[in-house]
């Protein structure tokens, strides 16, 4: 009998981690079912998810992952799955929206925007930020609940920020989607 499992990795970046990760899962006869990975900043993080054979116990799994590495080099995770963290988390009733954020930087920001979509019962699926020379962009998707009024939603994060030089976009993903495409393609075409 199989079980599912949750794996975060957490290292300063350098080339071939995710291969040693999916290697390891792979030698303890696992298969990886979600996967997601990114650098921030010199650090590698990485969640997965995979189902693994009953005789593979989580210690033995993260054991193995460490090994991949240098001694101490590798923060690792695993945590068995319970049925009920492996049933999909009930979706909110409501539209997916793409935020993104631009303006000079400065402390709290991020608390107070996801503060507010918080106390607005909007759900956080996706979010990246970073500053870079003094400027911030934060760029997320969001579950907006039906009965929420977009344009309000709009004008309250604006308000959230100073009023000197800061762009805000609330766009339904299907709009986002569409208008990055015609971009794409355009930009693709003009390209000699």
């Amino acid at each position: 009998m199989a079980h599912d499992v949750v794996i975060s990795v957490l290292t300063p970046d350098r080339v071939g981690l995710i291969a040693g990760v999916t290697h390891a899962v792979y030698a303890a006869g696992g298969n990886i079912r979600a996967i997601s990975q990114t650098v921030l900043q010199g650090y590698f993080t990485i969640i997965l998810t995979a189902t693994l054979p009953d005789d593979c116990v989580a210690e033995r799994l993260q054991q193995a992952i460490e090994a991949t590495g240098r001694a101490g080099e590798l923060s690792v995770l695993v945590r068995r799955r319970l049925p009920a963290d492996a049933a999909p988390a009930a979706q909110p009733a409501g539209d997916r929206f793409v935020l993104t954020i631009s303006g000079p930087d400065q402390p709290g920001i991020l608390a107070r925007i996801t503060a507010y979509l918080a106390s607005r019962g909007i759900n956080i699926e996706d979010l990246a930020a970073h500053t870079d020379n003094a400027r911030f962009l934060v760029m997320g998707e969001l579950t907006v609940p039906a009965s929420e009024d977009v344009r309000q939603l709009h004008i309250d994060l604006n308000a959230l920020l100073p009023a000197d030089d800061r762009l805000v976009t609330l766009q339904h993903v299907n709009v986002f989607a569409a208008t990055t495409e015609v971009a794409f393609r355009h930009a693709k075409r003009s390209t000699p």
